[in-house]
């Protein structure tokens, strides 16, 4: 399965750009770890992110993954796989946050995810979620939610990650 680290402009960020950098590279590093993933490292800015990832993916499910986010070491692609099967009316998966465990539980949930409006850090997508004509202007991840109706999101419930940038945004610091 392939997953798409973005990396963006850091040398415009300075510190703060060195340790996105440095956050980047602990994640590459997580992803190669795991057994049937192949890490794609893509340059776009937020706001291109999906896009981008869209249109190079070759598979039916792959990942877009946030540069500061380091995946559960138990992920499987015929896990992840299996899920989109099982609820064939979500087209996004995202692992939940292990640093912010009440963010990612939402409107309805079963035994293996927890529906929820905007899901981001690190997900799971559907090829073709994004089509022509959608339009994704900021890289919001509750933008990239509304743009994919009517398929829904959700969070999973047994694969967290750990978000290592949690106070470190580059969102946060644009203010």
């Amino acid at each position: 399965m392939e997953v798409f680290l973005v990396s963006g402009d850091y040398e415009r960020l300075g510190s703060l750009g060195q340790m996105r950098l440095r956050l980047h590279a602990a994640a590459a590093l997580a992803w190669e770890g795991l057994e049937g993933m192949q890490v794609v490292q893509i340059r776009a800015s937020h706001a291109e992110r999906f896009s981008a990832c869209e249109a190079a993916s070759r598979g039916e499910i792959y990942s877009i993954a946030d540069d500061d986010c380091l995946p559960s070491p138990k992920v499987r692609p015929e896990h992840i796989h299996g899920i989109f099967e099982r609820h064939p009316e979500f087209g996004v998966l995202a692992m939940r946050n292990l640093l912010n465990p009440q963010f990612g539980w939402g409107m309805s949930e079963d035994g293996e995810i927890v529906e929820c409006h905007s899901v981001g850090g690190i997900r799971f997508l559907r090829k073709g979620l994004l089509g022509s004509g959608t339009n994704v202007s900021s890289g919001d991840d509750t933008e990239h939610a509304t743009a994919i109706r009517p398929w829904r999101s959700a969070y999973l419930k047994h694969y967290p990650m750990i978000h290592m940038g949690e106070w470190y945004s580059v969102w946060q610091r644009r203010e």
